[in-house]
């Protein structure tokens, strides 16, 4: 299971430990390993590598950054991704997970409530013990399950994210704006 991004308090990796460490002392993680690999402030990745070193876990493994080749291995050897955000505006590492066919996990905060319409990441809690229960789900679940949530996150991506989709988007708004008809989908119906 990988995360996958700044190492920063808002990211709740310290949460993420926790959680991880209730996983390990209740059933044990099987064969699953969580993989935090990422970049951060120096006091805030001295913090979490701390924390991740008096937990004692068997099962997790704290990286630095990845990059090019180093990184698209890891997202095609992950079997899943898990971002537990206290707060997100777009996560752009769950996209890119996404585009490599990953399942995920993402607590509300993460702010795409079409990830669990879809059913491409199950929803996880911030606080660690409701957390534990979400990955526990999450690594129950089958490869083909696995296999299917990330399906549906990577066709998500192609539709509103990919360059495709979105020039699109910008050719019916456009296309709005200069012939009128009926609001484009992308456009907030909120909006005046």
């Amino acid at each position: 299971l990988l995360y996958l991004g700044r190492k920063h308090p808002i990211k709740n990796l310290d949460g993420l430990l926790a959680a991880w460490q209730i996983l390990e002392a209740q059933q044990g993680t099987g064969r699953w390993h969580l993989v935090v690999a990422g970049w951060g402030d120096p006091a805030d990745e001295a913090s979490l590598n701390e924390q991740f070193r008096q937990r004692g876990l068997r099962a997790a493994h704290m990286l630095g950054p990845l990059f090019g080749a180093d990184k698209a291995a890891a997202l095609y050897g992950a079997a899943g991704f898990v971002l537990v955000s206290h707060g997100e505006a777009l996560p752009v590492a769950v996209l890119e997970a996404w585009s490599y066919g990953l399942a995920a996990v993402l607590s509300r905060q993460c702010n795409f409530p079409a990830a669990y319409d879809i059913g491409a990441a199950l929803p996880a809690a911030t606080e660690p013990a409701a957390m534990a229960s979400s990955l526990r789900q999450f690594i129950e679940t089958t490869p083909a399950e696995r296999a299917a949530m990330g399906e549906r996150g990577r066709q998500l991506v192609q539709q509103h994210y990919a360059w495709g989709g979105v020039a699109e988007q910008f050719h019916n708004v456009y296309h709005w704006l200069q012939h009128g008809g009926s609001r484009p989908d992308c456009i907030d119906p909120g909006l005046q």
